[in-house]
């Protein structure tokens, strides 16, 4: 109780209004905490800046997301979670649950071991993935897993620091000279809060100018956790 009453009247460090792609409404968002990443919330639907910032990716460059096949692993309780499932009919949701075959339901939720996808090839119009990098035994085994639904042609991996690169290709094999072929955040930037927009921006622009059908975009993130998710290029 007295942390609540304290919060309460405390100033935020930052409170304004704007727009929340979650929950495809004006509001404010503030944050009481110099933590923004996790704490600069909309009062709304309680979504975090790269969740919002991930709907908006979506919304922006898969206009008729919500006719398409949607695959995400690991979903969380708010934010562009919740919207995808309430808005698009294919939705799958996914999680792995031990000792269960693959694309078996648990609970209206699919099975699936990143290192092991049961999908058919072509199957699923876009994966996503916010926070489950941390679970995988084997994330080689799963970006390649996951890259044999698609032949992908450009990467966009988030440079927090130049070894974070060298480390996620030493581990997935990838093919250097389609990443961050524009140049990387030390090159460009690393935006407070606005690093995922930043990356799937470049990546898209990318993409378009060069005829590619598949993209993948990648960032680590705090507590040793990361997102990955694969684009495709429909026009």
């Amino acid at each position: 109780m007295t942390s609540t009453i304290v919060r309460r009247f405390r100033p935020p460090v930052l409170r304004n209004r704007g727009y929340c792609h979650c929950c495809s409404s004006q509001t404010v968002f503030h944050s009481f905490d110099p933590w923004l990443r996790d704490n600069y919330i909309c009062t709304r639907c309680y979504s975090i800046p790269r969740e919002r910032a991930l709907m908006w990716s979506i919304e922006q460059f898969f206009p008729n997301w919500q006719k398409g096949a949607i695959h995400e692993s690991s979903p969380g309780a708010r934010g562009a979670s919740v919207r995808l499932a309430k808005e698009c009919p294919n939705y799958i949701p996914s999680q792995f649950f031990c000792g269960v075959q693959g694309g078996t339901e648990v609970d209206g939720v699919r099975c699936e071991n990143l290192e092991k996808l049961s999908f058919p090839n072509d199957s699923i119009d876009l994966h996503v993935t916010q926070d489950v990098f941390e679970h995988v035994f084997d994330p080689e085994a799963a970006f390649r897993e996951i890259a044999h639904l698609a032949d992908i042609g450009a990467f966009e991996v988030n440079e927090a620091f130049a070894s974070v690169v060298l480390a996620w290709q030493a581990e997935t094999g990838a093919d250097l000279a389609k990443v961050n072929i524009n140049g990387g955040a030390i090159a460009l930037g690393h935006p407070l809060g606005g690093s995922g927009a930043r990356l799937m921006t470049t990546l898209v622009h990318h993409m378009r100018d060069n005829g590619i059908r598949y993209g993948l975009q990648t960032m680590c993130e705090g507590g040793g956790m990361a997102n990955a998710t694969i684009i495709e290029r429909l026009g």
